[in-house]
């Protein structure tokens, strides 16, 4: 058996003509598709990911219809690889539009005293949807369930981040005792 069908577990048990069929393939034109990928990603290490990608799911297509695999294996790869990238990208840009819809960045830290730029600079330092989570629950005063929709995702999502929020900002602003981070109830924690 091939080390491709192998790191793939032989899907479906596989036969060695269809797992070889791809696996020749992968041999004989990876690097072409690599190269075919770059120009559409713009970047190497991405290409390589897509088209290791696009095998993987070449792999599954030819064990569950082996007559796929009969006609000319490249051609089918490409279109593979393309469809890979371009979900790809589209995930990518359904992400940025939602975190640009929910979060923008402060122009400048004016107006802003001590306390609100180490909290602004804690939020800034938190994953992005964790961030947007934050923001919107604490300094917006949406709901759990508004978030969600926003950010397409589950409120307990929304309440997990908002947890581990809450945790990062503790920790982080251990330092500065004047600035608090929010309590779980929305309010500041004055303990």
């Amino acid at each position: 058996m091939t080390a491709l069908a192998a790191d793939l577990g032989d899907p479906a048990g596989m036969a060695g003509g269809v797992s070889d069929r791809v696996s020749e393939a992968y041999a004989r034109d990876f690097h072409r598709l690599v190269g075919m990928a770059v120009l559409l990603t713009g970047s190497v290490a991405a290409a390589e990911d897509a088209v290791h990608d696009a095998f993987e799911v070449a792999m599954r297509r030819a064990a569950a219809d082996p007559r796929c695999v009969e006609a000319p294996v490249t051609p089918w790869l490409r279109g593979i690889v393309a469809r890979v990238v371009r979900q790809r990208h589209r995930g990518l840009a359904r992400e940025m539009r939602r975190l640009i819809h929910v979060y923008q960045h402060p122009a400048d830290d004016a107006g802003l005293g001590d306390d609100s730029l180490d909290l602004v600079a804690a939020l800034l330092r938190l994953p992005p949807r964790m961030r947007a989570c934050a923001v919107l629950f604490y300094l917006e005063d949406r709901s759990t369930a508004d978030i969600a929709r926003d950010l397409d995702c589950s409120p307990r999502t929304v309440e997990n981040n908002l947890r581990a929020a809450r945790d990062h900002l503790r920790r982080d602003l251990a330092d500065h005792p004047e600035a608090t981070p929010p309590s779980p109830d929305g309010g500041s924690s004055d303990a």
